[in-house]
């Protein structure tokens, strides 16, 4: 039966149910529309995972970002337990495929880059969502909403078990066997809701639910359909081993990097917690854009000098790819070169292939300028072996030939 109020809100209707509870449209006394989303009586019973959410609220406010749904209110201590965020009027992610199909590819590359914000700011305050799926994903004049973060990993693993028949198949395989969900396992989620959105199917997919489960485990995803430039992140995010999967900065560097026109998804001007090297990123896209190279570079150093400070190679990497990139548009050959170089050092060091490629790709395009078609023929074959090796790993073979992989088409003025 629907209450006619939850704590000071005045419910309005039913706007769906889940696992966790029941969610309703209300009205804050001020007259504003929120979604109240009221604890079920069973999953109330578990006070220790109230508990664990009640830690949690304060930093789950702290999250600001146009692509997340903050968390308004919340009362555990209530008869019934309710937290409050905002509404977000639209449809679902999963809705939205099911009923037209994959998404294209413009707004595929929009819904990315969004949702690697989205996780950059609900990770910036120290939570983790554990539950991203198509569902999870409002749309919203073509803007994606992240809601329910940080909610579903307060309670325990067996009853998050017992719940997630609907969202097999994108949940992470460490999760799947009870260990602590850490940022990665919303990457590898992340990167399962992309290629839904992308072929409108799972990447981990089978008739029953202990097949999908047995293929997220054991398997490779299937990438088929998802398009060419998206593989190199989306793959690596899907990897088994939480730590062979990207960080939010390396992702939002793949996003930049491969496919050139990314930007992210334009939002209604709301306080934002988005991260400094996505804001660098995408300033670093714009300036190229202009011809401005040597601002550019400016850029991407600092990038550059973060991701060495956190650590994060997967990040330094690209920043050192670009900054080859952007010094060779200067035609200051010398430059391209010691970055190409370091790029590739670092990339060999940390088995990444499809970077590695990339500074190969390079180097042959500045020994072919000077006129060493010798060397800029070793360079290429040396590309190829790189991606040789990891095709045999399970990465997807192009359909026609290597010439089409992002990593290997020759350098665009």
């Amino acid at each position: 039966m629907q209450p006619e109020r939850v704590g000071p809100y005045e419910v309005l209707r039913k706007l769906g149910a889940g696992g966790m509870g029941s969610v309703y449209l209300a009205l804050d006394e001020d007259g504003k529309t929120v979604a109240v989303k009221v604890i079920h009586p069973h999953v109330a019973e578990d006070t220790t995972g109230l508990r664990r959410l009640a830690r949690e609220v304060e930093a789950m406010m702290r999250v600001a970002s146009p692509y997340v749904a903050e968390l308004l209110d919340a009362d555990l201590r209530a008869v019934r337990p309710f937290i409050v965020t905002r509404y977000v009027q639209g449809r679902s992610l999963q809705q939205i495929v099911e009923r037209r199909g994959p998404l294209p590819d413009e707004a595929l590359r929009s819904l990315g880059a969004g949702l690697v914000a989205a996780l950059d700011a609900i990770h910036a305050a120290d939570v983790v969502h554990r539950d991203l799926t198509p569902r999870n994903v409002m749309m919203a004049d073509g803007v994606p909403i992240v809601i329910d973060f940080g909610i579903a990993q307060a309670f325990d693993a067996t009853r998050i078990t017992q719940s997630m028949v609907g969202t097999a198949g994108f949940v992470a395989p460490e999760v799947i066997r009870g260990e602590h969900a850490t940022p990665m396992a919303d990457i590898f989620s992340w990167a399962a809701t992309m290629v839904f959105a992308a072929t409108a199917r799972k990447c981990f997919g089978g008739h029953t639910f202990i097949e999908v489960i047995h293929r997220t485990l054991e398997k490779e995803p299937d990438l088929t359909g998802v398009p060419r430039d998206l593989i190199p992140p989306l793959w690596r995010s899907l990897r088994k081993a939480p730590a062979e999967r990207p960080s939010t900065e390396a992702l939002i560097a793949a996003f930049y990097t491969l496919s050139p026109g990314t930007a992210l998804p334009e939002a209604p001007r709301r306080k934002t917690s988005a991260s400094r090297v996505a804001y660098l990123w995408a300033a670093a896209g714009q300036a190229r854009e202009k011809g401005e190279y040597g601002q550019a570079e400016g850029l991407y150093e600092e990038v550059r000098q973060i991701a060495v400070e956190t650590g994060d190679t997967g990040s330094e990497m690209f920043a050192l790819y670009q900054l080859g990139s952007a010094a060779q548009h200067r035609i200051d050959y010398g430059v391209a070169q010691k970055y190409y170089e370091q790029a590739l050092r670092v990339a060999r060091a940390s088995k990444a292939a499809p970077i590695e490629a990339l500074a190969l790709r390079g180097l042959a395009q500045l020994a072919e300028m000077v006129g060493d078609g010798d060397r800029a023929r070793a360079y290429s074959d040396q590309a190829r072996h790189a991606l040789d090796k990891r095709y045999k790993e399970g990465y997807p073979e192009p359909v026609r030939d290597t010439n089409s992989e992002p990593f290997l088409r020759r350098w665009m003025p």
